[in-house]
C-alpha cells in the first residue's frame, strides 16, 4: 500500500512537472512569435521608410523642376527675328538701300 502511494506521489509530481513544461513552452512560443512579430514589424518600417524616401526624392525633383525658372533665350534683334521668323528683309536694311519690302516680294 506504501508503495502505491508513492507511485501515485511521484506521478502527481510529474504531471505538476509535465504542465511546468507545457506552460514554459508555451512561453517561449509566445515569446518567439512576439520577436518574429517584431522582425517582421522592423522590416516593414525600413521597406516604408525607404518607399516615403523613394516618394519625397521622385515629388521634390518633380518640383525642383516644376518650380525652377526658365533660362531666357538670348534676345535677337528685332529685325533679325523678323527676317527669321518671316524671311523678309530687314526694313532698316530696306530704308538704307531705298527700297521697300513689299517691291522685293
Amino acid at each position: 500500500m506504501e508503495m502505491n502511494q508513492q507511485l501515485m506521489a511521484a506521478e502527481a509530481h510529474q504531471r505538476d512537472h509535465q504542465q511546468i513544461l507545457i506552460e514554459q513552452l508555451t512561453a517561449q512560443r509566445a515569446t518567439s512569435e512576439h520577436h518574429q512579430g517584431l522582425r517582421a514589424a522592423a522590416v516593414a518600417s525600413v521597406q516604408h521608410s525607404d518607399a516615403l524616401e523613394e516618394m519625397r526624392r521622385r515629388s521634390s525633383t518633380r518640383w525642383h523642376a516644376f518650380t525652377v525658372t526658365p533660362v531666357q533665350p538670348p534676345a535677337l534683334a528685332a529685325a533679325t527675328g523678323v527676317e527669321l521668323v518671316y524671311g523678309f528683309c530687314c526694313p532698316a536694311k530696306t530704308m538704307e538701300q531705298g527700297t521697300s519690302s513689299f517691291s522685293d516680294i
